[in-house]
Parts: C-alpha cells; structure tokens; sequence
C-alpha cells in the first residue's frame, strides 16, 4: 500500500478502520502531510516505508504496532522531531535503517525494540545526540540466515553516546560493526567498558512498558507521568551475573532477584509488580552476585537517589543552591547556566525532559571556579525540563520551562 507525490495531502484520516496491511505501508515525497493519526487502530504491517515527508512532525498513527515483519524505514523527514510514536514496537523481522532526518535527537521511541533480524542501519542524521533508545535490543541478525549481518551508525555528526548498544554487545553480536563520522565513534570493547546508559530504568507497571532510565540525582513528577504505580529493573544482565540483592529505603535486604528481568518489586516473567511511589527522596541499591540467591562472587555496587513530586499537588522540590542559576527562566530558544564552586575537570550538564528522557547532553573541561554555558532549546517542545549537572561528586537538579 502505498501514499506517494501528494502535494496537498495534510492528513490521512480516511484511513481510520485499516487495521492491518500484509504488505508494505508506504509514505513517499507527501510534503504537507503533518502526522499518521489516521493509523490509530492499524496493528499489523509487512513493512513501514516513510520517506521525504517534508511536514511530519510524528508517527503517533504508529503507536498500536508491536511488530514490523520486514523492514522499517525512515529517511528524509526534515522536521521529525522523535520516534516516540514507535513505543509499543518490539520486533522488526530484518532491517531498521534510519537516514537523513534533520532535527531527529533521539531515538526512545524505539526503547522497546528487542530483536531485528538482519541490519541496523543509522546515518547521517545531523541533531541526533544519542541512541539510548536501542538499550532494550539484544539480538541483531537471524542465526538461521547465511549472510553478513552489519551495524552501521556513520555520519551523525553531533552523536557522542553509544551505550545503547550495550545490551547488543554483551548478549553477542558476530555481524559487521562499522562506526565512523560520528563525534565519537567507539569500539566494542569501549561500549563493554564504559556499562550500559544507565544501571536502572523506570518502568509503567501496569503496561509493563520502559518510560525512561532513571540516574542518580532524578526528579520525576507524577503529574507528567502515566501513572505512579511504577517498577523498577536494574540493567546488570551479564554472563557473571546470576542474581542481583535490592537494597531500598533503609531495607538493606529488600529483594533478592535470580533471573531477569532484575526488578526491584518483583515480576513474574516480565509482568511487573507495581509499588505505588509518592512525593518523597528515594533510594535505591542492586548489588550483582555470580551465584544465585545472592551468593558467591558480588560484583559492584550501584545506588540512585532520586526525588519524586507532584505539581498537581503542590509539592515541590527544595530551590537549588545559589551558586547554580538558570536565565533567563522561563526560556524560548536558549538559556544560561551559571555555575560557581566548580572543580577543575568534567563538567557534565544533561537535561531531561519529566517523564524521565535524556533530551541533550554535552560535557565540557572546566578550570573550576565560575563557569558559564549557554544551552539551546530550540529543536525542544514547549514544557518543563529538569537540568542535570554532574562536576565530579557533586550532582546539582534545578527545573527551566521553555515557552
């Protein structure tokens, strides 16, 4: 099925009773067509061809589709923001090639993709900062087929975060990897080294869905997320890991996990059990151990502290200290951090957006002392964002809204 060279074509909710397409769905040079929204209840498809759609913005349409049988491409869609509309997408049967999309930061919408059966594919996308979005993905290339298969992330000029692969590489990947053009371009045993983006992620426990990694020093606000019947799973899969012992609050001994997923409520087989988290500080251990029933071997220790609000209520987090401030505040295009008290070395600024997501991030050397650095929101939506600065062990939060 295919949609291509339609000038005036602003929509295509005509199509709201497809439910499901045997072959490819294809979206060629429709330079007015500004969203799928017309595909709500589309939940089978042979392949996803969207190409040279000069005005999509999303692929909310997308959201019903847990599998892609063949291929998924996205190329050429200069004002494609993000893949969030692609959250539910766990399979993809061969290729994922993702190309030449202008303002694409990042790729979280493909946070719960696990397996793509031949190649992966990620080129040439100029604002992309990071693929985090790959961390639930451990298997590429189908064992069964014969030929070559190839991970390729070139030319991605502002690229500097790889961790997304971590998972892929420590279940195996044998195929061809090919990693150039970007700001870094790391090996496989650098992905190893360096660990996964983070050693937690957030969960939705009652869709059982991943909203987003969770990082030591986080602000998560009810108001802003699905629901506060949350889980969380500690991401420590590895060949010397058997079991993994939660600590949490002031029980030192909360939970023993012995398979994954490691979840710090518990879970049966992936169905997560739900703690219902209120406005508060919290803080979280996973130990992992190389024997079951956290026994043998413990590997190194991970903690997270982080807060929970709740706008709706009023319940606020305490204002940063005075030597970090944000103008102008609210922002529109850009804002300026203004740092005092630093030490010299690292100075890591990230900024989140409330359901948890890293938006952007960059780091910078620093003499200690007064530090100022001007960050650009202009390829961000309208909202309130959490500013996340790391200088060695200090971690400092504090929010900005842009307008």
């Amino acid at each position: 099925m295919g949609i291509y060279d339609n000038p005036a074509l602003t929509n295509i909710n005509g199509l709201a009773s497809l439910t499901s397409v045997e072959g490819d769905l294809e979206f060629y040079n429709n330079p007015a067509l500004t969203d799928l929204g017309g595909l709500a209840n589309l939940t089978s498809v042979g392949g996803i061809w969207i190409h040279n759609n000069d005005a999509l913005t999303d692929l909310g349409g997308l959201a019903a589709i847990t599998s892609v049988k063949w291929q998924l491409s996205i190329i050429g869609n200069d004002v494609l923001a993000d893949l969030d509309g692609l959250s539910s997408l766990t399979h993809i049967g061969v290729n994922l090639n993702i190309k030449d999309n202008q303002v694409l930061s990042d790729i979280n919408g493909l946070s719960s993709v696990t397996y793509i059966g031949a190649n992966l594919s990620i080129t040439g996308n100029p604002a992309l900062l990071n693929i985090d979005g790959l961390s639930s993905l451990t298997s590429l290339g189908n064992p069964a087929w014969p030929w070559t298969k190839n991970l390729d992330i070139k030319d991605n000029v502002l690229l500097d975060r790889f961790c997304g692969l971590y998972n892929l590489m420590v279940a195996g990947f044998s195929g061809t990897y090919t990693v150039t053009g970007n700001t870094t371009n790391p090996t496989v045993a650098e992905i190893l080294s360096d660990g996964p983006c983070s050693y937690f992620t957030l969960i939705d426990a009652l869709t059982d869905k991943n909203i987003g990694y969770l990082y030591d020093g986080d602000i998560l606000d009810l108001a802003m997320l699905p629901t506060n019947q949350l889980a969380i799973r500690a991401n420590l899969e590895g060949p010397d890991v058997a079991s993994i012992r939660f600590s949490f609050q002031n029980v030192a001994k909360y939970r023993i996990e012995n398979f994954a997923p490691y979840a710090l409520h518990g879970d049966d087989n992936g169905d997560y059990d739900p703690y219902n988290y209120t406005p508060g500080t919290y803080t979280v251990s996973a130990t992992p151990y190389d024997r079951r029933n956290g026994k043998g071997n413990k590997g190194q220790k991970h903690t997270i502290t982080f807060t929970v609000i709740d706008s709706n209520s009023g319940v606020r987090v305490a204002e940063a200290s005075p030597d970090m401030k944000i103008y102008p505040n609210p922002a529109q295009t850009k804002f300026n951090l203004e740092l005092d008290g630093l030490s010299a070395g690292e100075l890591i600024i990230s900024l989140y957006n409330l359901n948890g997501e890293l938006v952007k991030q960059h780091s910078v050397q620093t003499l200690g002392g007064t530090h100022t650095e001007t960050i650009n929101l202009l390829n961000l939506p309208a909202g309130m964002y959490i500013v996340r600065v790391r200088n060695g062990e200090m971690i400092r939060t504090e929010k900005v809204v842009k307008e």
